[in-house]
């Protein structure tokens, strides 16, 4: 409702409104003046393109709003972008990664991250990077669920999990401090991954 309000009192103060007006303004005088009469012609010429301009501004202008409502949402949420693939986002996180002071990561095996990343990762926490890890129990009966539904073979989300809880204790090797690492494990079906 706060959102109508505010979009109502934008289209009040927008100069598109008056450009509407003035267009219907020159529609009446031509209808009060009466058809076939040049000026009348002339009147109903220059209200309707004045009009068609301001319903065009005002479509460019709703525009805009949605577009400010999405970058207003970005900052609310400390959000940087929304990727439609994880190749986007990959590029864009190892930026982030190397400045980065805390990573919060819930996800399953996280075999392709460990691949690329793990020299990166050793260095970051040698320098106070702190990182949480929520991830699948290797033991959840779900893991056999999960392997099902990927059509991937038995056990594969299992042994995944269990390579994941082996390389957080290599990289535990490279703390500064104790708890600068956390892994925690759940046991329900995921419902969500997420990198922060």
């Amino acid at each position: 409702m706060k959102n109508i309000k505010v979009i109502i009192s934008k289209i009040l103060h927008s100069p598109n409104i008056i450009v509407c007006f003035i267009g219907i303004f020159f529609i009446l005088v031509s209808v009060i003046i009466g058809t076939g009469n040049t000026i009348s012609i002339i009147f109903i010429s220059i209200g309707t393109s004045i009009l068609a301009s301001g319903v065009i501004s005002f479509i460019n202008y709703f525009s805009k709003i949605r577009e400010e409502n999405y970058k207003h949402m970005l900052r609310y949420w400390g959000l940087s972008e929304i990727y439609k693939t994880r190749a986007e986002m990959n590029s864009e996180s190892n930026k982030e990664l190397k400045k980065a002071k805390t990573l919060e990561i819930c996800a399953m095996g996280l075999k392709g991250y460990r691949d690329a990343q793990t020299p990166l990762i050793k260095s970051r926490v040698s320098k106070g990077l702190n990182i949480k890890i929520l991830t699948l129990s290797p033991d959840s009966k779900y893991a056999l669920e999960i392997d099902k539904t990927e059509g991937i073979l038995e056990g594969s989300t299992k042994d995944s999990i269990k390579e994941l809880i082996k390389w957080i204790d290599e990289i535990k090797k490279e703390q500064k401090y104790d708890g600068q690492i956390e892994l925690r494990t759940y046991d329900h079906y995921p419902y969500d991954f997420t990198f922060l």
